[in-house]
């Protein structure tokens, strides 16, 4: 059984030795039943997911899955397992869900959540990360993997968070769950890094 550490110092440390210093930012949310109850076992499943962002000709990549609500796109993540680190998720993920896995260019940033109802929290962590520049076709597939990518200017991100925290009924603390590592990517990361190298 492993330990579930979102966050371990010195991995942190070496990361950022060999891909830059992250920003911090940590958010409490308080979310009602309809998203705690079914994530609560991924959260306590996994230690935190890495986000990669991608940069490709139009931008950076968002995609949407089939079960998403309309006009719902946001920034990939992938779930790091408990005993995994943090490298090997994002190595793994970006080849799960796109086919492919660039190079790490920045470590961009780590947010850490306190998430719960009342006194049932759980910690979660988002480990941002600014990928090489690629062309490389998207693969896409269906149900949990992606069913739609397209690419945006960075610019678009406060859009896409403002669009992600305004959904209604079941889906509305997914979407402000979501909306807060778009909200920093658009704050931490420049215009000119997500262009081509």
């Amino acid at each position: 059984m492993h330990e579930r550490l979102i966050l371990i110092p010195e991995e942190v440390d070496d990361l950022a030795a060999r891909f830059g210093t992250p920003q911090r930012e940590h958010v409490r949310l308080d979310v009602g039943e309809d998203f705690f109850m079914p994530w609560e076992g991924k959260f306590y499943s996994r230690r935190g997911e890495v986000m990669f962002l991608l940069p490709r000709p139009g931008g950076l990549l968002v995609h949407r899955k089939a079960h998403y609500p309309p006009n719902v796109w946001r920034l990939l993540t992938g779930g790091i397992e408990l005993g995994e680190r943090v490298e090997e998720a994002l190595l793994r993920e970006p080849e799960e869900e796109i086919g492919f896995t660039p190079p790490v260019r920045r470590f961009v940033g780590v947010l850490t959540y306190d998430i719960g109802i009342g006194e049932r929290r759980v910690d979660f962590a988002t480990y941002i990360f600014l990928m090489g520049y690629s062309d490389h076709p998207i693969r896409q597939g269906e149900g949990e993997e992606i069913a739609e990518a397209r690419e945006v200017p960075l610019s678009a991100l406060p859009t896409i968070a403002h669009n992600l925290r305004s959904l209604p009924g079941r889906w509305r603390d997914w979407g402000r769950f979501r909306a807060v590592a778009h909200d920093l990517v658009a704050k931490w990361v420049r215009e000119d890094e997500v262009r081509a190298e």
